[in-house]
């Protein structure tokens, strides 16, 4: 399987287990393919023991859907300053498209 393509599994897996997930605390998800594994980055808006859970569970569900063992990392950053401030990771899975103070054309920049 191409690089390319075993990206966009992972991709596909990670919306797949976002749905009915995400809270609006959750300003971008993105994803990392490493050489040892695979790195999920969620950046929150506040901190939330709840929002740290579902994380917890978002990737228990990523790892099930992986075809074989597979080292899932992650990254949570909370932050509340311009999202085209913050280092994104890998490929932008999740963006919300907007909060107060952020300009509504700059929402999707990495």
């Amino acid at each position: 399987m191409s690089r390319l393509n075993y990206e966009n599994r992972l991709v596909l897996a990670l919306v797949q287990v976002l749905v009915g997930s995400v809270s609006q605390n959750f300003r971008r998800v993105s994803l990392a393919s490493e050489e040892d594994g695979v790195r999920l980055a969620f950046v929150l808006l506040e901190d939330s023991a709840e929002d740290r859970e579902e994380i917890a569970d978002i990737r228990a569900r990523f790892e099930a859907l992986m075809d074989t063992p597979t080292p899932v990392a992650i990254d949570v950053l909370v932050a509340n300053e311009k999202i085209r401030s913050i280092p994104i990771i890998g490929r932008v899975v999740f963006g919300r498209k907007w909060m107060v103070g952020d300009d509504d054309e700059d929402w999707w920049a990495p």
